[in-house]
C-alpha cells in the first residue's frame, strides 16, 4: 500500500526538514572538506603521529548510496570521537614510553634535546587537532541553532509564555555569537554551546510528555486487535466496536504527529550530548597542551636537570599520558553506547510501523470481503483508508531515515578502520560488528521498502555492512591472537 511523493511529504514537518540541510551542510564539510581528521604531520618521533594503516579497501565512491543518505536530520556523527579516542590514546601511550625513558639515569643530553624537540612537535599536533575540533563544533552548533529554531516554532503550543520567551533569549544569544564572527575562540564557543544547551534542555523539561503521548506500542497491540476482529467472519461489528475502532484509527495520527515532535526533540537532545562530548575532548586537548608545552620548555632549557628534577618531570609525563588513555577509553565508551542506542531505538521504530501496517493491509483485506451495506462501515473503510496512507508514508520516512544513518555510520567507520585498524581494541571492535549485524537484520524486508530506488539503496547498503563485517571479523580474529 505504497503511497506517491507528495503523500509522504506532506507527513513531514517543516523543522525536520530544514534541520536535515544543515546536518547535509555540517557533513559535507566536516568529512569531505579537510577538516578532520587533520594530518599529523608535525608529530614524528617517540610522541610522533599514529602510523596509519593502508591496504585495498572499500571507499565512499566505491559504494554510492541510490537513496539520498545525507538529507538525514535525525543523524549525529558520534563515529568521530572514536577516531579522537585513538588519536589521544595514541598520545598518552607515547607519553607513558617517554616518561619510562626520561626517568633512566642514563639518559644521554642529546637525547633529552630530542624529547624535547618530540614533545614540542606533539604540542603543535595537539594545537592542530584542537583547532580542527573548534571547526567541527561551530558546523554542528550551527546546525543546532537551526534546529531549535524550528522546534521552537513546532513546540509553541506546547510550551508556556514565560518558558518559550526563555528559551528564546537563549537562542538569541547562541545566534549572536554564532553569526557574529565566521572563526570563533574557544571560550566564545563554550559560551554559545551553554546557550544552546539551555534552550534543548528546556524543551526537553517541557515536552517529557510527548514520549509517552508518541508511543505506538498500545497503539500497534490495538491494530492488531482490529485485524483479528475484522478477520473473524463471526465477530459482529455492533456500534460500540466500530466507535472503539474508529478512535484507534484517529490516534493514528494523532501518534504520528506527537512522534514527529518528540523524535526532533531527541535529536536536539543527542546534539547536545555530542556537543558536552566534543567540549571535554576540547578541554582535554588544551590542557594536554598547555601541560606539555612547559614539559618540553623544561628539558630544552640549557640549565642542567637535576635526578629529582628529571624523576618529576618523569612522573608528570606519566601521569598525564595515563590520563589521556583514561580520558580517551570514556570519550569512544560514550560514543559507542549512543551510535548503537540511536540504532536500537530506529530499528524498533521501524518493526512497529512494519507491525502497524501490515495490521492495517489486513484489516483493509478483511473489509473488502465484507458486503458494506452499513454507513458506518463505508466511512470506516474511508477512515481506514487515510489512516493507512499516513502510516504508510510515516513507515517508508522512517526506512529512508533508517537506511540514510545507517550509510553514514558505516561510511565512518569504514574511515576509523582504514586509519586505525592496527590500534582499535577488542571491544570497539565487538561493538562495530555489534552494529553491522543489527543494520543487515534491519534489511531484512527489503521487498516492503516501496520503491525502486530505495531497493537499490538497501542493495547498496548490505554489500557495505557484508564487506565491513568481514573486515571486522578479521581485525577481531587477529586482536584475540
Amino acid at each position: 500500500m505504497a503511497t506517491s511523493q507528495g503523500g509522504s511529504k506532506r507527513t513531514r514537518t517543516g523543522f525536520l526538514v530544514l534541520a536535515g540541510a544543515a546536518v547535509v551542510a555540517a557533513l559535507a564539510i566536516v568529512y569531505f572538506g579537510g577538516f578532520w581528521p587533520p594530518s599529523g604531520q608535525d608529530a614524528a618521533g617517540t610522541i610522533g603521529a599514529v602510523q596509519k594503516y593502508r591496504a585495498e579497501q572499500i571507499s565512499d565512491s566505491d559504494v554510492v548510496l541510490t537513496g539520498d543518505a545525507a538529507a538525514e536530520p535525525g543523524y549525529v556523527p558520534d563515529v568521530e570521537f572514536v577516531d579522537d579516542a585513538a588519536e589521544i590514546h595514541g598520545y598518552g601511550a607515547r607519553l607513558a614510553s617517554a616518561a619510562q625513558e626520561l626517568g633512566s639515569k642514563t639518559l644521554l643530553e642529546q637525547r633529552r634535546a630530542e624529547l624535547a624537540a618530540e614533545l614540542g612537535a606533539t604540542v603543535k599536533a595537539l594545537e592542530s587537532r584542537k583547532a580542527a575540533l573548534d571547526a567541527r563544533m561551530q558546523l554542528a552548533m550551527r546546525s543546532q541553532l537551526d534546529s531549535a529554531r524550528q522546534a521552537l516554532d513546532a513546540y509553541a503550543a506546547q510550551l508556556d509564555a514565560k518558558t518559550l520567551a526563555g528559551a528564546k533569549t537563549e537562542l538569541g544569544r547562541a545566534a549572536e555569537i554564532l553569526e557574529a564572527k565566521s572563526e570563533l575562540d574557544s571560550k566564545t564557543l563554550e559560551s554559545a554551546r551553554q546557550s544552546l544547551e539551555s534552550c534543548s534542555s528546556t524543551l526537553a523539561a517541557r515536552t517529557a510528555n510527548l514520549e509517552a503521548a508518541a508511543s505506538l506500542d498500545n497503539l500497534s497491540s490495538a491494530l492488531e486487535s482490529m485485524r483479528a476482529t475484522l478477520d473473524n467472519r463471526n465477530a459482529t461489528l455492533d456500534s460500540a466496536t466500530m466507535a472503539r475502532f474508529s478512535a484507534d484509527l484517529g490516534n493514528v495520527n494523532d501518534r504520528l504527529e506527537a512522534r514527529n515532535l518528540a523524535l526532533a526533540n531527541r535529536t536536539l537532545e543527542s546534539r547536545s550530548a555530542y556537543l558536552q562530548s566534543a567540549s571535554l575532548e576540547a578541554r582535554t586537548l588544551l590542557a594536554a597542551k598547555d601541560e606539555l608545552g612547559a614539559m618540553a620548555q623544561k628539558l630544552d632549557s640549557r640549565s642542567q636537570l637535576g635526578a629529582k628534577e628529571l624523576e618529576s618531570l618523569s612522573a608528570s609525563m606519566a601521569e598525564l599520558g595515563a590520563k589521556l588513555q583514561s580520558q580517551a577509553a570514556a570519550l569512544e565508551s560514550k560514543a559507542l553506547e549512543s551510535m548503537n542506542a540511536r540504532l536500537e531505538a530506529r530499528v524498533l521504530e521501524q518493526k512497529t510501523l512494519d507491525a502497524m501496517t501490515a495490521s492495517l493491509d489486513a484489516c483493509a483485506k478483511s473489509l473488502d470481503a465484507r458486503t458494506l451495506d452499513d454507513k458506518s462501515l463505508e466511512s470506516f473503510e474511508s477512515q481506514l483508508g487515510m489512516a493507512s496512507k499516513r502510516l504508510e508514508a510515516r513507515r517508508l520516512e522512517a526506512s529512508s531515515s533508517l537506511m540514510a544513518s545507517s550509510h553514514l555510520d558505516l561510511g565512518a567507520m569504514n574511515r576509523v578502520l582504514e586509519q586505525r585498524s592496527n590500534v582499535l581494541g577488542q571491544r570497539t571492535l565487538d561493538s562495530f560488528a555489534g552494529y553491522v549485524e543489527r543494520v543487515k537484520d534491519s534489511l531484512g524486508a527489503r521487498d516492503a521498502l516501496g520503491s525502486a530506488r530505495a531497493l537499490e539503496s538497501a542493495r547498496q547498503l548490505e554489500a557495505m555492512t557484508n564487506d565491513l563485517g568481514s573486515r571486522v571479523q578479521a581485525l577481531q580474529s587477529k586482536v584475540a591472537d
